[in-house]
């Protein structure tokens, strides 16, 4: 007896089979082969699957084998489910018949056995098996999230969303009520859209995430359920420095669930998380805009219950008590990782060892970690085997003092000659190091003047039109130019210059405000946000939970006022198409049951 999704894929592999028997026989017919070099007739062939089976019906099964997995590249998952499917297809024909080892009678050319089982059929399951090995021997995980590739999303998210949009947005009301966010020339308030909505927050979402699993190494799983009450904001550090953080309370981590004897304090999966020089790496800045943004467009502060990471639905309804799937989540990373151009095979799980692998051996002279704090700081248990932590760490460790693709780079690292090229971070600085320092330096004062410059033009642009709007008579003409302002490289005989840079953002960046706002007016309006309607609980008691929502309401799920209690507005208007329909489902439901 198998079960019901198994059948499903067994009968799915067996309309295949007969596909691709037929494709077959149909191309033999066409070309009208009776019998083929080999001395196979096309009568037979096609009845090679039916009752009874032939000589030929073993080598159709290693032919549709060799075609899935060996042409069309499918894994050994899919010879094992093929084999299995065509095993039951003979088990199960004529009682016990074909049940069995397989054995063709030479003499009368009867079959008796599985020919699924034939010796052909499994040497070319041994062959895509012993395959499948060979190709993953080579790298098989994912890679690390380096520094590196956390600058380039964060890069490419800047220029879909600035921090300054996240920063700007606000709510009127107290509930609900459509978001605004403050364009940054005219100060104009806009109503945001659905689709300026789903923009901002997947930025958001995805810069508080990223940084938070890069710092705290935690799974996919274990930072998608993390919920507010879990944080403890405005924390004090200890004297003589203060410093400003928060903390971070951790539980029923992997590896300390399955510590032997474990029976230490509570605080020691507490995390207290400062503000960090690279901005890019920094949970404390990001997470705590995210905070900010959920909390905006919501309508209302936190609740301890809320989740940091919450779902957000096609429609724009943010639902802080329910987390984001893992499913969902993988397809915005992957979609984020594949527009900031990361090439390489990445997995939520990348954050954890890209974040431990910096804090081990890539973080800046002196500030590398021990193997005990990394031990804690991953929860690793005090019982894990060494080995597999060391070569968890030191994967790239091996890569990096063994290969020497960098042999051109103009700086040598020497990561043979000590521990990830400390000695070159100690070396005193030459002077051809120096002149590439001020070099640079040139460059970024001269992209400051260029963007200043431009800026100053387009105040001047705004002023002198709305003087010209005032004063119609010319009088603008007195108003002088930006190219005044002595932003320009100068030379030494006063004459101003032109320094001409190559940008260095390698992507396009973000529509400019005006066309963004005249995009946002053609598009509706984003929901009011708290009102929400549950869907309905599957099984023989959903009109029960209908009734429930409308007479009662369904607070654990977010529907705190009853459905009939509802105010006009939360359900008509704008409103309607995303809640009127549901809430009349419910309705009807409960007129029928009065």
């Amino acid at each position: 007896m198998t079960v019901k999704n198994t059948s499903a894929a067994y009968n799915g592999q067996m309309r295949r089979i007969h596909t691709f028997l037929a494709e077959q026989v149909k191309m033999r017919v066409d070309n009208s082969v009776a019998v083929c070099s080999l001395g196979i007739p096309t009568d037979k062939l096609a009845v090679a699957l039916e009752n009874p089976p032939n000589k030929y019906s073993s080598m159709v099964v290693e032919m549709f084998i060799t075609q899935k997995c060996i042409i069309e590249n499918c894994k050994e998952q899919v010879a094992e489910q093929i084999h299995a499917a065509l095993c039951k297809h003979w088990d199960t024909m004529d009682g016990d018949k074909y049940t069995g080892a397989y054995k063709l009678d030479e003499k009368t050319r009867e079959v008796s056995g599985c020919p699924a089982r034939a010796q052909c059929v499994l040497d070319i399951k041994k062959a895509v098996k012993i395959r499948g090995k060979t190709g993953s021997a080579t790298r098989g995980h994912a890679e690390a999230f380096t520094v590196e590739n956390m600058q380039k999303l964060m890069r490419f998210s800047a220029q879909q969303c600035s921090n300054e949009c996240l920063e700007g947005l606000q709510n009127k009301q107290t509930l609900g009520g459509p978001c605004l966010y403050e364009t940054t020339i005219t100060g104009e308030k806009v109503p945001l859209t659905v689709d300026n909505l789903k923009e901002i927050f997947e930025n958001g979402f995805m810069r508080a995430f990223s940084t938070s699993a890069f710092t705290l190494w935690t799974r996919c799983f274990e930072l998608l359920s993390l919920t507010y009450g879990k944080l403890k904001l405005d924390c004090i550090g200890h004297a003589p420095w203060y410093l400003a953080h928060f903390k971070v309370y951790l539980e029923n981590r992997k590896g300390w669930q399955n510590a032997q004897g474990y029976d230490g304090p509570q605080t020691s999966n507490t995390y207290e998380i400062y503000p960090q020089d690279m901005l890019e790496i920094d949970m404390y800045s990001h997470l705590l805009r995210w905070i900010h943004v959920l909390e905006t467009l919501l309508g209302r502060p936190l609740k301890p219950e809320d989740k940091l990471f919450p779902n957000i639905s096609v429609n724009g309804t943010i639902s802080p008590h329910e987390e984001m799937s893992y499913n969902t989540f993988s397809k915005m990373f992957n979609r984020f990782t594949t527009a900031a151009h990361l090439t390489g095979v990445y997995t939520t799980h990348s954050y954890r060892q890209g974040g431990a692998q910096y804090r081990f051996i890539f973080a800046p002279y002196g500030t590398c970690w021990s193997l005990n704090k990394v031990r804690w700081w991953g929860g690793w248990a005090e019982g894990e085997n060494v080995d597999t932590l060391m070569k968890y760490l030191m994967d790239s460790l091996q890569s990096f003092e063994n290969g020497h693709g960098d042999a051109l780079h103009p700086v040598m690292n020497g990561f043979n000659d000590s521990f990830m090229g400390e000695h070159t971070e100690l070396a005193p600085a030459t002077a051809s190091e120096l002149c590439e320092l001020k070099q640079c330096v040139n460059v970024q004062m001269a992209l400051i003047n260029q963007g200043l410059n431009k800026k100053i033009d387009g105040l001047m642009s705004c002023i002198t039109s709305a003087i010209a709007d005032a004063h119609p008579t010319g009088y603008v003409d007195h108003i002088p130019s930006s190219n005044t302002s002595g932003l320009s490289g100068c030379t030494d005989t006063g004459h101003h210059q032109t320094v001409h840079v190559v940008p260095t953002a390698p992507y396009p960046p973000h529509p400019q405000n005006a066309a963004y706002l005249s995009k946002a007016k053609n598009s509706r309006l984003v929901p009011l946000q708290g009102i929400i309607i549950p869907n309905l609980k599957a099984g023989s008691d959903t009109w029960k939970n209908a009734i429930e929502q409308w007479e009662r309401g369904e607070p654990e799920c977010g529907l705190y006022i009853p459905l009939k209690d509802w105010p006009l507005e939360w359900y008509t208007g704008d409103m309607r198409t995303f809640t009127g329909s549901k809430r009349r489902d419910r309705q009807l439901v409960a007129l029928a049951y009065e």
